[in-house]
């Protein structure tokens, strides 16, 4: 996700919202120094997450002296998960693991094979928060659920989800309008054919395909299809994650991924389930259509990673994205505008599941017993009312607590939600009323309890590796067409990604 506000934003919100001391307030009786590591960048002028970690760091140890939060770069660019974790893992084997790293529990799940003294368990840090009902129980069950609800390893902090986010002025268009506004160098707002009808939000992953090739057919001069690259110039859906779309289509059709209970070699269930196989041929299927992507196959945007789909529905080359809820200041763009809505689900008998994302923080074991105190303490002071608020202000995750409803920016956000958005609305409307949506969104998926994250274990990163492979392998081949050819090859995929998994 891009995350390149200006600093003068980050200091604008701060008067707006103010840091809070709030928290645990047993002191930590001798000096301590806690050290967090970030997965990003420490350019604070282009990287509003390391200002945002640098700030609070800052009015943490201002508020309590005796406890030095030092905030260290552990990362290449925005969202460097893997870099962080690479960093801990060398960490681990010469003994020098930072206090707190923002992370996932797949990283976790493996730190604690390696080393499981190490790793901090925080579970009665974690029960405490359980009896707060201010805090998102929601947040804290699925961080739970993690670990086979053993205990807590880590502990929720930027959470966002992901959301069907669509070209509202493309799906209301009747007949040959010209939908939005062009923009130059920007969105084209390309005209429509004469037959073209209003779109309904699709509820099922088949709506969404038929939707997907009704667009094709609406909007002829738009370019759809791939280039001599074998990337997409032009596709209507874009599910930017092949990983989360896995996860959360076997969720939503309520078949198991992993199962921890089991053996590590024996816990990659989905592996031997012909239903699994019978979605992969459905999916490659809509693929071949040129129906829909992942940002496996949009075109490169520098040599590691692939363009946006924020960037591609900019363009006017897609009309729909799957995409985080923390897009949505990205989405504030002029020409058209954006609506919000829950991930489809499977099919008509499925459930919505929506996968809940943003990184926690994981905590170590030192010799000093007193760095985990304070880290904690810190962890609730990130976590109170009016800084989870901020926090929402500046990176549009959500706040862990109800409570930061009464903080004003979030509030007047709310209060936007649900407003007329055109793409003749201003940017900061469009931005606050886009939080707004967000926020509402994320308080209905709570109340259905329709969030998830899958459980981890010590091979689960290599399971996602190889799982984002199959459906790279087969979404960007074109050769592959025939009904039994496509079954081959799907099977083909998953026997190489059982011998990956288990090498």
């Amino acid at each position: 996700m891009k995350q390149t506000k200006t600093k003068a934003l980050v200091l604008a919100l701060l008067g707006i919202v103010g840091l809070s001391a709030c928290g645990n307030d047993t002191p930590v009786n001798e000096d301590v120094e806690v050290e967090w590591w970030v997965p990003c960048g420490s350019d604070t002028t282009g990287n509003n997450i390391y200002a945002y970690c640098s700030e609070m760091a800052t009015a943490f140890t201002e508020a309590n002296p005796s406890i030095k939060v030092k905030v260290t770069s552990k990362g290449s660019y925005s969202n460097d998960y893997n870099g962080a974790a690479s960093a801990v893992s060398d960490a681990l084997t010469g003994g020098n693991t930072p206090t707190m790293v923002t992370t996932y529990g797949t990283y976790v799940a493996a730190w604690r094979k390696a080393a499981p003294e190490a790793v901090a368990d925080v579970t009665s840090h974690g029960v405490a928060m359980e009896a707060d009902a201010d805090f998102n129980q929601d947040y804290l069950k699925v961080e739970k659920q993690q670990y086979n609800n053993a205990a807590y390893y880590s502990l929720p902090y930027s959470k966002s989800g992901e959301t069907l986010q669509y070209n509202v002025e493309a799906f209301a268009a009747v007949g040959d309008a010209v939908p939005g506004a062009a923009i130059e160098n920007g969105y084209p707002a390309p005209k429509a054919r004469a037959e073209k009808q209003a779109y309904s939000v699709p509820t099922t992953f088949a709506e969404m395909m038929t939707l997907a090739s009704q667009i094709k057919t609406d909007y002829p001069s738009i370019e759809w299809g791939r280039g001599e690259d074998g990337y997409y110039k032009a596709v209507p859906v874009i599910y930017e994650s092949a990983m989360n779309l896995f996860v959360t289509v076997l969720e939503s059709a309520g078949i198991p991924f992993l199962d921890v209970s089991k053996s590590p070699a024996q816990s990659a269930v989905f592996l031997d389930d012909q239903r699994v196989k019978d979605i992969c041929v459905q999916l490659k299927k809509w693929s071949n259509d040129g129906l829909f992507a992942t940002a496996d196959q949009l075109p490169m945007r520098n040599e590691y990673s692939h363009e946006y789909p924020s960037t591609f529905v900019g363009a006017g080359k897609s009309f729909v994205m799957i995409t985080s809820t923390a897009n949505a200041p990205w989405d504030a763009a002029d020409g058209y505008s954006i609506g919000f809505t829950k991930v489809p689900k499977w099919d008509a008998s499925s459930a919505y599941r929506t996968l809940s994302q943003g990184p926690s923080i994981a905590f170590f074991n030192h010799a000093n017993p007193k760095e985990l105190e304070g880290a904690l303490k810190f962890y609730d002071f990130l976590t109170a009312k009016e800084n989870t608020a901020r926090l929402a202000l500046e990176t549009y995750y959500f706040p862990s607590r109800k409570s930061s409803a009464e903080v004003e920016g979030i509030k007047k956000a709310v209060e936007d939600a649900g407003k007329t958005v055109t793409f003749e609305t201003a940017y900061a409307d469009k931005k606050s009323a886009y939080l707004g949506d967000i926020l509402v969104l994320n308080d209905d998926i709570t109340a259905s309890r329709e969030y998830f994250m899958s459980p981890v274990n010590e091979l689960s990163g290599k399971v996602r590796s190889a799982v984002s492979g199959i459906l790279r392998n087969l979404f960007n081949d074109v050769a592959t067409t025939s009904d039994a050819d496509i079954r081959s090859m799907v099977d083909a995929q998953f026997a190489s990604a059982k011998n990956t998994i288990l090498a």
